[in-house]
Parts: structure tokens; sequence; C-alpha cells
């Protein structure tokens, strides 16, 4: 019989951590879905149905006696898995203002970013924690914008950049590693808690209603996705999919390394660099190549190769700028009516059963609980359909710039970093 489904690899914390060549080599260059765990865990575990009903809100004293058992090459993930303590973190976040999403009942599936609002860190909480309330059920805190930070330069001139820490972490940030030992040459892009809470079995009277769906979808970073509390299902499909799949929007290209490109949306290489940033960084390397020519007083054919390579560069810049405004000009003074969007062109119009039962898709299927201390690695373009369990559940996930998909490990963005 033809395959129908496949699992993920599996591999220790602590094995990844001790050769993180060979962890890129196997997994990250491969472009490899694999799950991370801590301790081995038994066949009985993995396949127990009911697990997802023994675990207890926010449970402090178990959580904090498990994560004591850390090993101290292992300290980094102590510092991430203390995040399970809602209420602890609470106490230094309640001021933070996050996007939280809304539902209008259990039966309806997340992701539709038009019903995200700001809520106080403190009053999210409330409703998470509240077990005798419905209105936590009906929220999921997703992916939030990332802090604006202002930094000077050597010149004094204050600028804003984007923190990798997105709300409520900011206030913490010194207490979460911005690097992974595992996966240490990736580029961090951002990092995101994610919590909500479903309702348990005896609320609701049927198992079913008790799980939630993130809606299938892809996202445009390389995704390890540390599960904290309560338990999650991934149905997951390979890039190779894209054009299988009915997608909101319409797919342009998908890269070598799995990156997705769509229809209306300025072109971008495998690392998610556009045309008109490309030129910029082209003028700015030939600039000081240049620079470095005139300082070290090279010869006058060295220096004028070089000013020729300048030259090129600030022609296609300027051809880029001239192009980018006229796209601009042409996109707004079309005279059509812009279109309505009411779900991010990356999600399917279909659910992850559709795909194998009506599509004959091969699916990767694996559930992570949050007391086996757990994390997934899903490579940028990956396909994913997140049902998440009865109960409290959160995850912290970090979003990393893809690499190019034959780059070196010590060059993974091939001199873009």
């Amino acid at each position: 019989d033809k395959q129908k489904s496949w699992t993920p690899p599996r591999i220790s914390f602590q094995e990844a951590c001790e050769n993180p060549v060979s962890f890129y080599s196997q997994f990250i260059l491969t472009r490899t879905p694999v799950v991370l765990y801590w301790k081995n865990t038994n066949a009985e575990d993995l396949n127990d149905e009911n697990h997802s009903k023994k675990l207890k809100l926010d449970a402090d004293a178990k959580r904090s006696k498990q994560n004591e058992d850390f090993p101290e090459e292992l300290e980094w993930l102590r510092q991430i898995y203390w995040l399970r303590s809602l209420s602890a973190l609470n106490e230094v976040s309640k001021d933070s203002l996050v996007d939280v999403e809304f539902r209008n009942d259990v039966k309806e599936a997340f992701g539709k970013d038009q019903k995200k609002h700001g809520v106080r860190f403190e009053d999210f909480c409330k409703d998470m924690l509240d077990t005798e309330s419905e209105q936590g059920t009906l929220q999921y805190m997703t992916t939030q914008t990332p802090t604006p930070i202002d930094v000077t330069d050597q010149d004094n001139d204050p600028d804003l950049v984007q923190s990798v820490f997105s709300p409520p972490l900011e206030q913490i940030k010194s207490e979460i590693p911005v690097q992974l030992p595992f996966a240490n040459n990736l580029l961090v892009h951002s990092i995101n808690l994610w919590v909500g809470r479903n309702p348990m079995p005896a609320e609701t009277g049927q198992p079913s209603k008790s799980w939630s769906t993130s809606g299938l979808h892809h996202d445009f970073h390389d995704n390890i996705y540390f599960l904290l509390e309560g338990t999650k299902r991934f149905r997951i499909f390979s890039p190779d999919f894209a054009e299988t799949l009915p997608m909101h929007g319409r797919v342009r290209k998908v890269h070598a390394n799995g990156r997705i490109e769509y229809e209306g949306h300025p072109k971008v290489n495998e690392v998610g660099l556009d045309e008109m940033t490309l030129s910029k960084i082209e003028v700015v390397f030939a600039q000081q190549k240049l620079d470095d020519l005139e300082e070290n007083q090279a010869s006058e054919e060295e220096i004028r190769k070089a000013e020729e390579i300048l030259e090129d560069a600030l022609d296609r810049l300027s051809k880029n700028e001239v192009n980018g405004k006229e796209s601009e000009v042409s996109e707004s003074e079309d005279g059509s009516e812009p279109e309505v969007v009411m779900h991010p062109e990356w999600f399917c119009k279909i659910d992850s059963f559709q795909a194998t039962t009506e599509k004959g898709l091969v699916i990767g299927e694996v559930e992570l609980a949050g007391s086996r201390n757990e994390a997934l690695y899903l490579p940028t373009g990956w396909f994913h359909e997140v049902l998440s369990g009865p109960g409290l559940h959160s995850a912290l996930n970090y979003w990393f710039h893809p690499p190019s998909a034959s780059a070196a490990y010590d060059d993974i963005y091939c001199g873009f970093s």
C-alpha cells in the first residue's frame, strides 16, 4: 500500500547540543522536521489518549520540581520551561499589552487576524486561569508585534529597530536565551509566547469539542516550537504540496529551501531578501570594498575596477527604485477594486483531514505533551494544522530566518547575515 502517513524522527536535546553541526546537516540542511526531547519517553506515554486529561491548570509545584532536574548543560532549557507558570510570568509582565484572538464559540477555528484585540496581560491571565468562566476558552494569544526599541548608532543618530522579543516577554528578555545551542547558526526573527485554554470533555459532553484548531497554514520562517503546557497534535505536509493545496493566496514560487512566494508581493530570494534590499546590500559591499582599497593605497587599476563595480551597483539600485515606484502606481491606479482578504494568503481553504481524504496527500503526524518537555523543529514552508487539547495549553516558539538550501554550516545565509 502507498504510504499515507509518517512520523518525524526524534532526537534528544543533549545529543543535538553536543553536535550542532550534525544537527544542521541531518535536519536543517535537509529541511526535515524533527522532535526534540529531554528524556526518553516510553511508548505508553506517546500513545496515551487520556494524557491531556491528567494535566492540571498552571501546576506550579509540579513544574517547579520537574525543572530542578535539568542538568547544568541544559540550563538554557530550564530558562524556557519556567514560562509554563503563567501566574509567575503575570507577576512581572501584567502591564504588557498583548494581541489576543477571539472566536465566537468553541466550534470556531482560530487563525483569523481580523479578530485580534489588544488586552492587558493581567486580564488575559485572569480569564485563562479562571476555569469556571467560559471566556478563557474563546481567546488565544498568538503571534505578537515585536516591540520597537531605540538604538543609537556611532554617530548618535537614534533609530528604531525591531526587538526579537514579543509581548509579554520584553520584561524578562534577559532570562530567555536568544540563541539555541543546537541551532546557534540560525538568525532569530522573533520569539513568541502562545497561550490558550479549551473546555474539558466533561464541560462539553463531546471530546471533539475540547480541541481547537489553528487551521492549515505555513510560516515564512524556520520554527522551533517548545510546548510548555498541555497537549498539541501537529498534522504536517511538505512544501512540495504548495501547488496542490488550495490556498487563499496565489502561489508564485516555492524556493529550494521551502520558502513560498505569493503573487502581488515583491519577489524575494530564498532567505527572504527582495531585489531592492539586495541592491542596497550590493552598494554597501561595493562602497566598503572601494574604501578599503583607497585606505590601503591599492593600485590605480584595482581602485578603477572597484569604482566600476560600485557604479554598476548604483545603476541597478536606481533601476530597482524606478521599477518599484512604477509597480506601486500600476497596482494603486489600475481602476480595480481592492480584494478583500478574509483569510491570510498562507492559509489553506481546506483542513488537514480534507487534504488527506480529498487530495490523498501524505501527512506527517506528531503529538507533543508539555509534561514530556518536547519541541518540534519545522522548516519554513511546511504546512501544518495544530490541534490543541483540553485545558490550558501554552508554548514558546522561535522563528528563524530560513537558511539557503545548500549553504555551509558557517555561512548559511550566503554572506547576507
